[in-house]
């Protein structure tokens, strides 16, 4: 629902809501894009198959876990935690052919989930954020995070950024797919 919505729902009828707060629409996305993306045959096969949906789901589930596991590891090691005998620039040069297979599974997945319901998912409010949180948690992990190797403390702050973001980003999509 969107927060237009919302605020309609909460103002009723009899007292409406400020036009600054209700913006002009809800969708991010035109009307005429969304019928498009509806028409396109990969969407239509995940509409009209049984199984193709609950299938990508589980392989984007499982996709983002070996990369959120392949995070953690790494960022537990800046901290000292975990795998010990492995230096952290070992540990990381190791998980990122995981990392980056798993972030490239789960966006593919992750576009034909919103393929499903295009115009379902461009009016729910924490989808803007989850595309912002795709988007800067692999350039910070990929660019950024290797370039603040510098010292300890930048390095452990580094990890808690790190994994600040892509829980951001777990817990933006749990509610994405909650609205």
């Amino acid at each position: 629902m969107c927060s237009s919505d919302l605020l309609r729902s909460y103002f009723g009828s009899a007292r409406s809501p400020p036009d600054a707060l209700l913006g002009t629409t809800c969708s991010m996305l035109p009307e005429s894009t969304i019928q498009w993306l509806n028409q396109l045959w990969i969407a239509t096969i995940l509409r009209d198959s049984p199984w193709m949906l609950p299938t990508v789901e589980s392989i984007h589930m499982t996709c983002y876990s070996i990369l959120f596991g392949s995070v953690l590891a790494r960022n537990l090691r800046a901290f000292g935690w975990g795998l010990r005998e492995t230096g952290g620039i070992d540990i990381g040069r190791q998980l990122r052919s995981w990392m980056l297979s798993a972030l490239a599974g789960s966006i593919v997945t992750g576009l034909l989930l919103f393929l499903y319901e295009p115009g379902r998912f461009t009016k729910i409010d924490y989808f803007p954020f989850k595309i912002g949180l795709v988007l800067l948690a692999p350039l910070f992990e990929f660019v950024v995070r290797d370039k603040l190797r510098a010292s300890p403390a930048s390095e452990k702050g580094a990890a808690s950024a790190s994994t600040l973001l892509w829980l951001g980003l777990a817990l933006a999509g749990l509610m994405v797919s909650l609205s």
